[in-house]
């Protein structure tokens, strides 16, 4: 695992754009609202990307 400084907000929008068809065909509208001035935490940008994928499609699931 690679342990850089990366961009929680980076991430998750990345995450957003490959799930963007799936919320459009779910007629599913996501809204952000990114407040703090600093995101960045020591990890692997893949991975954590990953998780926030792992959580975009259980939430978009769990919707009837």
């Amino acid at each position: 695992m690679r342990r850089d400084k990366c961009s929680v907000r980076d991430e998750v929008e990345g995450a957003l754009q490959v799930l963007d068809h799936q919320f459009d065909k779910h007629e599913i509208r996501i809204e952000t609202d990114f407040r703090t001035a600093d995101d960045r935490v020591l990890g692997d940008e893949e991975q954590l990307k990953g998780v926030f994928l792992h959580l975009l499609l259980n939430a978009m699931e769990a919707m009837p």
